[in-house]
């Protein structure tokens, strides 16, 4: 995403206000001067993938000049009222036909600085400039409707009810594990451990447990990258590369580190491209930058929503009892479907990072990883996963 695009905190705060309204993937687009002297907004690769996706229009079948431009009304949010105004999609004849589009008038009612989110709602463009939370808190539930989306299984619930007053011994009883609290709470409830993509209960609500206090990051999901487009072509050449001699394995590299969007020791660093629609792992080392590795945003779309239909996330106090650990699953927050589009932002916010989390032999044989995987701070929970529930069991 363009950094000029990127939600400054206040703006952000209207965002999850939308998002409490309406879960659909959205574009961000700051209006210049230049757009509003000359009436012209680039359509950005976000923009154009939900115009396409919504069958509103698809820029790749629209052909370059004046005389083939398309004309569709947009429901924009203006001060205390939503207005249906003329909006163009087109290809200019010059500068090899750039998508662009433009909602007549709205000029007269924004200034140049404004963030506008585009998103699409029962099959119309809806163009809400970010500028007063006032208006938005009286015209989101009007346009949108409430919002249920918090509707769990109740099976789950149950289930959860019947333990929330129990201490459960720990699968691993007498060695502490942070993984221990999570495969107990499946193993109490039938759930194999595993790595598949789908969520854990019945593929429709993603469980993660941790313990009371505990200040680690959220795993979202793990998942390698893409290496038939990465310049290293496995986990073994990013490790070798970048990694450093393991104080506990002799003979092994070590590589735990977080990446962000600033580059860090190692000068690793992740970039999401809207309009590659990739997102680059790259390092720069002396000033230069170089091409690492990448995940195509369409297989971590798929994979972020699948393992995330709603996720419930728990947290468990521990107690020793006659020399066994117990757990006592006792609070829980329910999130929903994350927005994709949203989960990019936040890489290139630095909120979402990428941990590598692994070691190898100097001879490439030995390889072992916990699991290289996107991550998020609890705090920041709702940035993704919009408005949140919290349940004490």
């Amino acid at each position: 995403m363009n950094p000029y695009f990127l939600p400054d905190e206040e703006e952000q705060k209207k965002i999850q206000l939308i998002q409490q309204y309406c879960r659909n993937e959205f574009a961000l687009i700051r209006m210049t001067p230049t757009m509003l002297k000359k009436s012209i907004i680039d359509a950005s690769g976000p923009l154009r993938t939900i115009l396409r996706d919504n069958d509103i229009v698809n820029y790749d079948k629209v052909l370059q000049g004046p005389d083939y431009k398309i004309f569709k009304e947009s429901h924009v949010f203006l001060g205390p009222n939503i207005v249906n105004l003329k909006t163009s999609f087109y290809r200019p004849e010059t500068k090899l036909g750039d998508p662009r589009i433009w909602i007549y008038d709205l000029k007269k009612f924004i200034s140049s600085g404004t963030l506008i989110y585009f998103t699409v709602f029962k099959g119309n463009l809806v163009v809400i400039p970010l500028i007063t939370r006032e208006s938005l808190e009286i015209l989101l539930p009007q346009y949108f409707g409430g919002n249920d989306d918090y509707l769990i299984l109740e099976e789950l619930m149950q289930h959860l009810s019947i333990i929330s007053n129990q201490w459960i011994r720990s699968v691993s009883p007498f060695k502490r594990s942070p993984k221990d609290v999570g495969e107990t709470l499946e193993n109490y409830l039938g759930i194999s451990p595993n790595s598949i993509a789908k969520a854990d209960f019945k593929g429709a609500i993603e469980l993660k447990c941790k313990r009371a206090g505990g200040g680690n990051l959220d795993t979202l999901f793990s998942m390698v990258p893409n290496w038939d487009i990465s310049k290293l072509k496995s986990s073994t050449d990013i490790m070798l590369k970048y990694g450093y001699p393991s104080n506990k394995y002799s003979g092994y590299y070590d590589l735990y580190v977080t990446v962000s969007n600033i580059p860090n020791n190692q000068g690793l660093f992740l970039v999401a491209d809207d309009e590659d629609q990739i997102i680059y792992q790259r390092s720069m080392i002396n000033g230069i930058i170089n091409e690492v590795c990448s995940w195509e945003y369409s297989a971590v779309k798929h994979k972020l929503q699948e393992k995330h239909p709603k996720t419930a996330w728990l947290v468990a106090e521990e107690k020793v009892i006659n020399g066994e650990i117990h757990f006592n699953y006792n609070h829980i927050q329910l999130t929903q479907r994350p927005i994709f589009s949203q989960f990019t932002t936040l890489i290139n916010q630095g909120i979402i990072t990428y941990d590598w989390r692994g070691r190898v032999r100097t001879d490439r044989t030995g390889y072992k990883d916990k699991g290289h995987c996107y991550r998020i701070a609890p705090r920041n929970r709702n940035l993704l996963f919009g408005e949140t529930s919290d349940i004490t069991l």
